[in-house]
C-alpha cells in the first residue's frame, strides 16, 4: 500500500519529468520504509494516499463540468454568428437596393427640387389663405380677451401673430398682387380689425402702466404682465430690425411707457402745484406750508414703496426707480422754486419747515440709495432753496445788526460790572454770543448741510461787523478807563467764545462741509479788538495831564536834575498797574504792561531829542543813564526780559550816541539807531551833538556830514526794499 502512494504521489512529477510513475513510487516507499520500525508508518500512508486519491477524483470531475460548458456556450456563439451573417446578408442586399434608387434620384435632381418647391410654396399658399380667413375672427377673439386685464399677455401674443400675418399680406398687396375690388376691400376688413384690436391693447396696456405705483403694492402680477408685454416687444422690435435691415420703424414701447409714466406723475403732481399757487397771495402762508410739506411727504413714501415693491416688477436694466425718481426730483425742485418765490411773503417758521423737509427728503434719498450728488436740488442764486436761505439769512443778518446796535449801546451806556476776580466787564459779549449760539442752534437742528454752512458765514460776519463797530466807538467817543478795560475783557472772552463757537460749529457740518469756515479772522478781530483797547487804554494813561506834566520836567528841569521825575513817572504808572492788574485778565495785562514800556521808551525818546540841556556834560549824562536804568528795572518785574531788551533799545542806542567821544562812535551810534528808530534824522540828534562842549566844532560837523550820508543811503536802502515788496 505504501508503495503504490508512494507511487500515486510521484505519478505527476515523473509524468512532468518523463519518469516512469511506477518506479518513482517503488523508490519512494523505499525511502520511507528504509528500516523494520518504519512499518508503524504504513496504515498513515495507506490513509493519505485514500485521501488524495479522492481530492484527484473531485479534481477530475470539476475539470470535466467546465470543459463541457466551455463546449456548450461555444456551440451557442456559434449559432449566434450564423444568425447574424445571414442579417448582415440581408443588410449588404438592401444596401445595394438603396444605392441603386439613389442613383435614379441624382440622375433626376432638378426635377425633384423643382417639386419640392412647388410643393413647398403650395403649402406656404394655403396656410396664408388659411391665416388671413382667420384674422377677423381671431382679431374679435383677442378683444374678446382684452376684456380682462389677466389675459393682456395672451392677448398681446395672439395680437402679435396676427399683425405679422397682416403686415405680410398687406405687403403683398401692396406689390402688385391682382385681386378683384371685393376681394382687396374684404382684406382691409381683415386688416382694420387687427389694428383696432392693437390699438385697444396699447389703451389698455398704457392704463395699466400709468397706473404703475397703486398695482405695484396691490396688484403686482397684473403689472409684471404689462411690463413683459414691454420687454417683448422691445426683442421682436429688434428682431426685425435685423432682418429688415433698418428700414422697420420699431414700435419703442420702453420709451412710451417711460412717457406714460411721467404723464402720470405730472398728473399726480398738480395738486401739489396748485397748493404752491396759494403762497402768492401772502394770507394763511403757515397753512399753505403745512399742507405742501403734507402732500410733499407723501411722495417722498411713494419713493419708499418704489423702492422695496413696485421696482422689482420690472427688470433691472430698466432702472425704473432711477427714471421714476428723477420725475419726482423735478416735480419737488419744481416746487421749492415757487416756494423760493414766495420767500418774501413767508415768515421765518415756514421758511425753517421748509428746509427741515429739504433735509429730511435727502437723508430718505440716502437710506434709498440715492447719492448725494442725486440727492441735492440744483444749486444757484435763483434756485428754489437758494432764495428761502437768503431770505431767512438776510432777516437774521438785521435782526443781530439790531441787536448788537443795542447791546453796544448798553454797554457803552451803563457802568461795567466786576467779576468776583475783580476783572471789568460789561453784558454785552455774553448776549451777543448767546445771540448768535441760539440763531445757529435753530438752524442745526434742523439741518447739517449748506444752509448751516452759510448761516455760520453770516455769523462770522457779524462778529467782524460787532467788532468794527466797537472800533467806531472806539474812535469816536471818550470812554473811561473802566469802560477800556472792559472792552478789553469782553473781547478776550469773545476770542474764546468765537473758537468754542467753530470748534462746536465744525463737528455739527456734513463732512463734505467740513473745513470750509474762515474763523481765523473772527478770531483775530477779538484779539486786535483787545489789543486795540489795550492801545487806547496806554494813551488814556500817557494822555492824562499829571503824566503829561511830568514828561515835561524831563531833561531839562530841576526835579529831573535832582532824578525825581523818572521816580514820580515810574511810581504814577506803578499805582495804575496796580489798578489794572485787578481789572485786566492776565494776558492782557502783561500786554498793558509791554504797551506801557514801549510808550514811556517813545517819551524818553521825544523828550530827550525836544528837551535836551544846553549842555551836555558828564553830570547830565549819568542823570540820563540812570533814567534808563530805572526805567528798565521796573518794567523788568513787570515783563520778559527779552521784551525788555527790546523795547529799550531805542533810548539805549540814543544814550549810547550821546556819550560819544569821537566821530566813529557817534557814526557808528548813529547807525545802530537807524536800525531801530528809523524815524530819527540827523537833525533831530543835532542838538545832542552841538550840546558836547567837549567836542571841537570840527569833530561835530564831520559827524552830522558822516550821519546825514547814512540817513540817504538808509532812507534809499528802504525805498529799494519797499519797491521789492
Amino acid at each position: 500500500m505504501a508503495s503504490y502512494q508512494s507511487a500515486s504521489r510521484g505519478g505527476a512529477t515523473a509524468y512532468n519529468r518523463e519518469v516512469d510513475p511506477e518506479k518513482e513510487a517503488v523508490r519512494e516507499v523505499q525511502r520511507r520504509l528504509q528500516h523494520p520500525d518504519d512499518l508503524w508508518l504504513v496504515p498513515g500512508l495507506l490513509e493519505d494516499n485514500k485521501r488524495a486519491l479522492q481530492a484527484k477524483k473531485t479534481l477530475l470531475s470539476t475539470t470535466v463540468a467546465t470543459q463541457v460548458e466551455n463546449a456548450r456556450t461555444g456551440i451557442q456563439n456559434l449559432d449566434n454568428a450564423q444568425r447574424h451573417l445571414a442579417t448582415m446578408k440581408h443588410c449588404y442586399r438592401e444596401i445595394d437596393a438603396l444605392c441603386t434608387e439613389c442613383s435614379s434620384l441624382i440622375q433626376n435632381h432638378d426635377k425633384i427640387r423643382t417639386l419640392s418647391a412647388v410643393y413647398t410654396n403650395l403649402g406656404k399658399t394655403l396656410q396664408d389663405v388659411d391665416n388671413i380667413k382667420d384674422l377677423k375672427e381671431e382679431a374679435e377673439e383677442a378683444e374678446a380677451l382684452l376684456q380682462e386685464d389677466e389675459n393682456l399677455l395672451q392677448a398681446y401674443e395672439l395680437l402679435s401673430v396676427l399683425e405679422g400675418t397682416s403686415n405680410l399680406a398687406e405687403s403683398a398687396m401692396r406689390g402688385g398682387t391682382r385681386l378683384k375690388p371685393t376681394d382687396v376691400a374684404n382684406l382691409k376688413s381683415y386688416f382694420s380689425k387687427v389694428r383696432e384690436a392693437l390699438t385697444r391693447l396699447e389703451e389698455r396696456l398704457w392704463s395699466i402702466v400709468r397706473r404703475f405705483l397703486v398695482l405695484g403694492k396691490d396688484d403686482p402680477a397684473r403689472l409684471v404682465a404689462a411690463v413683459r408685454i414691454v420687454e417683448l416687444q422691445e426683442i421682436v422690435d429688434a428682431q426685425l430690425a435685423d432682418s429688415a435691415g433698418g428700414t422697420f420703424a420699431k414700435k419703442h414701447y420702453r420709451l412710451k411707457m417711460q412717457r406714460q409714466m411721467q404723464n402720470s406723475i405730472e398728473e399726480r403732481f398738480a395738486t401739489l402745484q396748485a397748493q404752491c399757487s396759494q403762497l402768492a397771495s401772502a394770507q394763511d402762508t403757515d397753512v399753505h406750508i403745512s399742507n405742501i410739506i403734507a402732500e410733499a411727504n407723501e411722495f417722498v413714501y411713494e419713493l419708499g414703496d418704489l423702492y422695496d415693491e413696485v421696482q422689482h416688477c420690472f427688470p433691472p436694466h430698466y432702472k425704473i426707480f432711477t427714471v421714476v425718481f428723477q420725475q419726482y426730483h423735478k416735480q419737488l425742485d419744481d416746487m421749492l422754486h415757487y416756494i423760493g418765490c414766495c420767500a418774501t411773503e413767508l415768515a421765518n417758521a415756514d421758511i425753517l419747515k421748509v428746509i427741515k423737509w429739504i433735509s429730511g427728503y435727502q437723508d430718505t434719498l440716502g437710506n434709498l440709495e440715492v447719492s448725494e450728488e442725486d440727492a441735492a436740488f440744483p444749486a444757484g442764486q435763483q434756485s428754489g432753496m437758494q432764495l428761502l436761505m437768503q431770505k431767512y439769512i438776510e432777516r437774521m443778518q438785521k435782526t443781530r445788526q439790531t441787536w448788537a446796535q443795542n447791546i453796544l449801546e448798553a454797554d457803552l451806556s451803563s457802568e461795567p460790572k466786576q467779576n468776583q476776580d475783580g476783572t471789568f466787564y460789561t453784558p454785552g459779549a455774553v448776549d451777543f454770543f448767546r445771540i448768535v449760539n441760539e440763531q445757529v442752534d435753530v438752524v442745526a437742528d434742523i439741518t447739517n448741510g449748506e444752509f448751516l454752512l452759510q448761516t455760520a458765514q453770516a455769523v462770522l460776519a457779524a462778529m467782524l461787523d460787532f467788532q468794527e463797530s466797537q472800533r467806531k466807538r472806539l474812535q469816536t467817543s471818550q470812554l473811561s478807563e473802566m469802560h477800556l478795560c472792559a472792552l478789553v475783557n469782553n473781547n478776550m472772552y469773545s476770542h474764546d467764545a468765537s473758537t468754542t463757537f467753530a470748534d462746536a460749529l465744525e463737528e455739527r457740518l456734513a463732512d463734505n462741509l467740513k473745513g470750509q469756515l474762515d474763523i481765523d479772522a473772527a478770531c483775530r478781530g477779538f484779539t486786535d479788538m483787545a489789543k486795540f483797547g489795550i492801545l487806547s487804554l496806554v494813551d488814556f494813561m500817557f494822555a492824562l495831564p499829571e503824566v503829561l506834566a511830568l514828561f515835561f520836567k524831563l531833561y531839562s528841569s530841576p526835579d529831573w536834575s535832582a532824578g525825581e521825575v523818572t521816580a514820580s513817572i515810574l511810581a504814577t504808572l506803578g499805582d495804575y498797574f496796580e489798578d489794572y492788574e485787578t481789572a485786566l485778565g492776565p494776558s492782557m495785562y502783561r500786554r498793558l504792561t509791554e504797551a506801557c514800556l514801549e510808550e514811556a521808551v517813545q517819551w524818553y525818546v521825544a523828550a530827550l531829542l525836544t528837551f535836551c540841556p544846553k549842555k551836555v556834560n558828564e553830570q547830565s549824562l549819568k542823570a540820563m543813564a540812570q533814567d534808563s536804568k530805572e526805567l528798565r528795572d521796573f518794567f523788568k518785574k513787570l515783563c520778559k526780559d527779552e521784551k525788555v531788551v527790546q523795547a529799550m533799545q531805542p533810548l539805549d542806542k540814543l544814550l549810547q550816541l550821546a556819550q560819544g567821544s569821537e566821530v566813529e562812535e557817534f557814526v557808528y551810534s548813529y547807525k545802530s539807531l537807524l536800525q531801530v528808530a528809523p524815524g530819527i534824522t540827523p537833525a533831530m540828534v543835532e542838538k545832542i551833538l552841538y550840546g558836547r562842549d567837549d567836542l571841537s566844532r570840527s569833530d561835530r560837523a564831520e559827524a552830522m556830514g558822516e550821519m546825514r550820508s547814512l540817513h540817504v543811503e538808509h532812507q534809499k536802502h528802504r525805498a529799494t526794499v519797499g519797491e521789492q515788496a
